[in-house]
């Protein structure tokens, strides 16, 4: 059966999936990069994405009970 499958140039090979970044509302939060993943640490220190933002806006209010 092997046989038959190299002779149809058919060629099977094993792949993995990897996420080289993660963006959030069109933000990037997270790359597979160390030093970018550090550098975009730093620009989030001094310059807050809009997620971010409105994470603390959204997290002070109250839910009613009744």
């Amino acid at each position: 059966m092997m046989e038959n499958k190299k002779e149809s140039g058919y060629i099977w090979l094993h792949y993995r999936v990897i996420n080289v970044k993660t963006t959030i509302n069109g933000e990037t939060v997270w790359y597979i990069n160390k030093l970018k993943n550090l550098l975009l640490k730093i620009k989030h220190f001094f310059i807050k994405p809009k997620y971010m933002k409105n994470a603390t806006k959204y997290s002070e209010k109250k839910i009613n009970s009744n």
